[in-house]
């Protein structure tokens, strides 16, 4: 296994748990929450993106598991894009 990919299986641990954390145990420090939602869509983007073009560019079994969590980091992206827009639409106590 190259070690590109291993890095990468790294960074996807690493943004699955940030991610996690910051959904669970996040609290709101002030009456209006705290704008997490664009901020954890942009860096999920980023790595689910990052994989998937590591994983096209370096075939492989290794990189077949690659591709598949850049498509879950992406997919978490794009959840968190909707809960934003929703919390947009709705107001500040929509999630709370």
């Amino acid at each position: 296994m190259k070690p590109i990919i291993i890095v990468m299986f790294c960074a996807q641990a690493l943004f699955l748990v940030v991610a996690s954390w910051t959904v669970l145990k996040g609290k709101a420090t002030t009456p209006r929450g705290r704008p997490i939602w664009s901020s954890l869509a942009f860096s999920l983007i980023l790595g689910g993106l990052a994989s998937l073009d590591i994983a096209d560019k370096h075939p492989g079994p290794a990189a077949e598991l690659l591709d598949f969590g850049g498509g879950i980091l992406f997919g978490m992206a794009i959840m968190s894009l909707l809960v934003l827009f929703r919390r947009h639409r709705l107001g500040p106590d929509a999630l709370a």
